[in-house]
Parts: structure tokens; sequence; C-alpha cells
């Protein structure tokens, strides 16, 4: 009985032992499948990583070939100015090398034209104004006279008349003067004043005192 229990007895402890040896192997390997997933998860991260700046690296070099070719077609642009001024200056240089020869045997040579269509005498005029879309001139100037006020003179282009406008007392001398597209004229004067003339009534319809 008593063999029969030691038996039993060693029996039970190399069942226990061969458990703890199959514990101990699950284990291990449990660790080392952990370790093995961790590693993966680390490759793969590090995988994605590398793929941004890969791309980050390829959007840079497009970015500096753009900036090349920037560069490039500014310097290809300033070079054909640079050549297209060195030929007008050496159009220039050979027609002032060639203007003596042609006065010399009684030649000429027309740069520019130029041609007088009207001629106004304006006497006394300081300041002018012109409304091309209109062809009237604004001139400033005096009255005739020894103690003459200070007018403007409105001239048409069209029909050569010539139209004074008095100004207000104590405006004084112009000393400045705008024509808007909108009919009317704003003057300075060294009244202190600021007008403002309707082209059309030949009025000053509004006027402000400056400080």
């Amino acid at each position: 009985m008593h063999q029969r229990l030691l038996f039993q007895i060693m029996i039970l402890k190399r069942l226990v032992f061969l458990l703890l040896l199959f514990l101990g192997y699950i284990s291990d390997h449990g660790l080392k499948l952990v370790l093995y997933i961790q590693q993966v998860l680390s490759l793969r991260d590090k995988n994605e990583f590398l793929e941004n700046q890969q791309q980050k690296l390829i959007e840079e070099v497009k970015e500096y070939k753009r900036q090349i070719l920037y560069q490039q077609r500014l310097i290809n642009e300033s070079s054909s100015k640079r050549q297209k001024m060195a030929e007008l200056s050496s159009d220039g240089a050979m027609i002032a090398e060639s203007l003596p020869s042609l006065r010399a045997h009684g030649g000429s040579i027309d740069l520019c034209k130029f041609v007088l269509q009207n001629e106004f005498v304006l006497d006394g005029a300081r300041v002018m104004g012109i409304d091309a879309s209109s062809q009237i001139i604004v001139a400033s100037g005096r009255a005739p006279g020894v103690s003459a006020e200070h007018v403007l003179t409105k001239i048409c282009m069209f029909s050569r008349q010539e139209t004074k406008v008095c100004l207000p007392p104590n405006t004084k001398a112009v000393r400045d003067i705008c024509i808007t597209p909108g009919g009317l004229a704003i003057f300075a004067s060294l009244g202190r004043k600021l007008s403002l003339l309707s082209m059309t009534t030949n009025n000053v319809v509004l006027q402000y005192d400056l400080p």
C-alpha cells in the first residue's frame, strides 16, 4: 500500500513537471509571437513614414524644377530684351552715322513727323488743362487792364472759339487745373480756394475754403 502511494506521488510529480514544461513552452512561444507582431507593426509604420518622405521629396523636386524653368524663362526674356536693345542701339548708331553723309549730299531722313494743326495766342497764361475727349483747353490768366481779375480762358479746338470765364472775388491766381470726364473742371488758387467749374455753363458751381 505504501509503495503504491509512493508510485502515484512520483507519477503526479512527473505530470506536474510536464505541465510546467508545457506551460513554459506556450508562454515562450506566445511572447515570441507578441514580439513578432510588434516588429511587423513597427516595420509597417516605418514603411508608411518612408513612403510619405518619398512623396514629399518628389513634390520638392517638382517644385525645384518649376522654379528652374521659371528662372530660365526670365533669363531668356532678359537676354531677348538686351538683344533687341542692342539691335535698336545699333540701328540708331547707323542712322546717326549716315546723317552727315545724307546732309552732305543734300538728302534728308525723317525720324518722326509732327504736323501743326492749330495755333492759339494766350497772353499771360500760367497753367492749363486739356479735355481730350471734347477737344477743349482751359488756361488761367489775367483779364486785360491794370487791376484786372484773374480769369479762365476756355478754347474749343473744333470751332477755335475763345470764352473768358470770370472767377469769384478773392480767388486770385490759379495754380492747378484738372478737367474731369464728367464735364467739370477742378482748380486750386492762391486765394486758398478749391473751385468746381461747370464746362457747360462756364460758371463756378462750388467753392471750398482751404486751410
